[in-house]
């Protein structure tokens, strides 16, 4: 190919899969926390810079979501729990 050649571009953007990520979804964790109780706590233990993937905003104070991961594991379904709003921040802001 030549430098003054360009590539084929599609016209259009292919569909998006069924099970696709909504990047406005993806939240960064701003500190660390561990969860008040370790046996039956509703909330997410995480890490400064673990990514979570919020499933519901509608609470006053908590998000409803699950540690994301870029590359899940198949063998294992993630813990949904509660994580605290303060704590995390959108990772992509919309623009």
């Amino acid at each position: 190919m030549h430098g003054s050649e360009i590539e084929y571009i599609p016209k259009r953007l292919p569909p998006r899969p069924e099970n696709s990520v909504s990047l406005d979804k993806i939240y960064v964790c701003l500190y660390n926390h561990d969860a008040t109780t370790t046996e039956d706590s509703h909330e997410l233990e995480f890490q400064c810079g673990d990514l979570l993937y919020i499933i519901n905003t509608d609470g006053p104070n908590f998000y409803v979501g699950f540690k994301y991961e870029i590359r899940p594991s198949t063998d294992k379904t993630p813990r949904i729990g509660l994580a605290f709003k303060d704590y995390i921040t959108p990772v992509f802001e919309k623009i």
